[in-house]
């Protein structure tokens, strides 16, 4: 593994990740991702819709599930712009949880 490259001097320093975007195919799998974080993980769903699901996942991140290609058109509203985006591919994210109470099956 390299080395990281030292900060340009008088560049802030990242402190931690803040948003992860997850994407899905079609509302159903989107319903379906929100309910294993709000009733598996006991994150809290802090706006619901069929484009966009947003969870607090704790420590001031936000996990943004989207609706894959629904994001690709980006967003006008009253206050500004999201810009287009959008993801494929395999992807990963990792948390980390208390074993206290919990009961895994497989």
């Amino acid at each position: 593994m390299s080395q990281p490259e030292p900060a340009r001097p008088g560049a802030p320093r990242a402190l931690r990740v803040v948003e992860t975007a997850l994407y899905f195919d079609g509302v159903e799998a989107l319903r379906a991702a929100a309910a294993f974080y709000r009733d598996v993980l006991g994150l809290r769903v802090m706006a619901e819709g069929d484009r966009l699901v947003s969870v607090d996942a704790g420590g001031g991140t936000v996990l943004l599930l989207f609706h894959r290609g629904e994001t690709a058109k980006g967003l006008r509203w009253p206050d500004g712009w999201i810009p287009p985006h959008d993801g494929s591919g395999p992807l990963h994210v990792a948390t980390s949880a208390t074993p206290e109470g919990t009961r895994w099956s497989s």
